[in-house]
């Protein structure tokens, strides 16, 4: 893994670092992920309805994040003074009984939004000089390595249960070798392996596990027969007793 070398990130490269001021102070990007994973925001603009409902939705599921060892943060085109005034816009209408524990970045000049390939050419302005940035949410891994980055357009916000699902996946994935399949935890809820247990919240051990390593860790799963023949859908189950210890103080996607 590497830094980008043509101003697109991809998956696996390394984070863009910056300095920049917030409503909590003045902020290292790359001190301030430390060895977290890290939830990055650009918001399209500060004082909008899709935006407010965002953040306060993630001030209020902000303990999830705490517990999964997840920082937060939001990037945003306005002042670090008007910044503080939508924050008490955001506490006043989610009823919070204190500030933001995550900070909002100011980037009025727009340098990190063109550092992490938010395209902002086109796109008008949201009133005044203030460019409306796309709705961009990116994951970072501890060692500042991308793992996710999705945009949503201006009309629809996002599910800030989708994002800790997917933190979820990722930690496990990264702990434990696997891949997790369409709607999980949900999926495979009737599937049973040989002993009746049921095996909702299977997973798939990756192709790069060798199958010793696959018996040995995974001893709870089911090998799928499939009309083609092809042996490609081991599905399995993670416990406690997995090789890494999940988080004990987690809360689950969904709750």
């Amino acid at each position: 893994y590497g830094r980008s070398t043509d101003g697109h990130l991809r998956h696996g490269d390394t984070m863009p670092d910056f300095n920049a001021d917030t409503t909590r102070g003045r902020i290292n990007f790359h001190r301030y992920i430390g060895g977290y994973w890290t939830v990055l925001y650009v918001v399209p603009r500060a004082f909008s309805p899709v935006a407010t409902t965002e953040l306060g939705t993630l001030a209020l599921l902000y303990h999830n994040f705490v517990a999964k060892r997840i920082r937060v943060l939001a990037v945003s085109a306005e002042t670090v003074p008007d910044l503080g005034e939508w924050e008490k816009d955001i506490v006043a209408h989610f009823g919070l009984k204190q500030q933001l524990q995550f900070p909002l970045v100011s980037d009025v000049l727009q340098d990190i939004a063109s550092q992490f390939a938010v395209d902002i050419d086109d796109l008008p302005a949201s009133g005044g000089d203030v460019p409306f940035l796309p709705r961009s949410m990116f994951i970072i891994a501890p060692d500042k390595t991308l793992k996710l980055v999705v945009s949503y357009p201006a009309e629809v916000g996002f599910d800030v249960h989708e994002i800790l699902r997917v933190c979820d996946a990722l930690q496990l994935s990264t702990r434990e070798s696997i891949a997790t399949p369409a709607c999980w935890p949900n999926n495979h809820p009737d599937l049973k392996d040989e002993a009746g247990r049921s095996m909702q919240g299977a997973v798939f051990p990756l192709d790069t596990v060798a199958k010793s390593d696959v018996q040995s860790f995974f001893p709870q799963r089911v090998d799928v027969q499939l009309p083609s023949g092809r042996k490609y859908m081991t599905l399995a189950k993670i416990d406690d007793a997995g090789r890494m210890p999940l988080c004990a103080g987690c809360v689950s996607f969904g709750t």
